[in-house]
């Protein structure tokens, strides 16, 4: 069986042994590591925000395989607050003050892809999400260092 663009459950573990931060994929039973390759797989192919190739090279797969990799992650490690923040976000939730979280806007409906994914697949970022892509974590970052000031 194939996750995605990752041919098999080692495949994937070899890459999180060299990754840091990864530990706790070891841990990990194979059910919950197909669920977050998987998840991870769907979230990057139906959006709208990266246009895939067919087919893909082979360092255009490799740049796919990375961020399936590192979303997959993500989704593993943080799966419960990911969907907690997506229904706030489709229910037209924003922000909160009182946790001083802000959850982006309501009218992307939750489908952003994660900054650092779309810095791995910056080559793909289509139309007008190019900009969203490479001006996003940038202005996140200057909205940090001005209320550390």
């Amino acid at each position: 069986m194939t996750y995605g663009w990752i041919g098999t459950i080692p495949e994937a573990d070899a890459y999180y042994l060299t990754r840091s931060g990864a530990e706790d994929w070891a841990a990990f039973v194979d059910v919950k590591k197909t669920a977050a390759l998987m998840t991870a797989y769907r979230e990057i192919s139906n959006s709208r925000m990266v246009s895939i190739p067919s087919p893909l090279t082979g360092e255009q797969l490799g740049k796919f395989q990375y961020a399936q990799l590192e979303l997959a992650l993500i989704h593993s490690l943080f799966q419960d607050g990911i969907l907690k923040i997506k229904t706030l976000i489709n229910h037209g939730v924003s922000s909160s003050r009182a946790m001083g979280e802000s959850y982006g806007n309501a009218k992307d409906n939750g489908e952003d892809l994660p900054a650092n994914i779309l810095a791995i697949l910056n080559d793909f970022v289509t139309g007008r999400y190019g900009y969203i892509a490479q001006g996003k974590a940038y202005r996140n970052l200057e909205d940090e260092l001005k209320e550390n000031q």
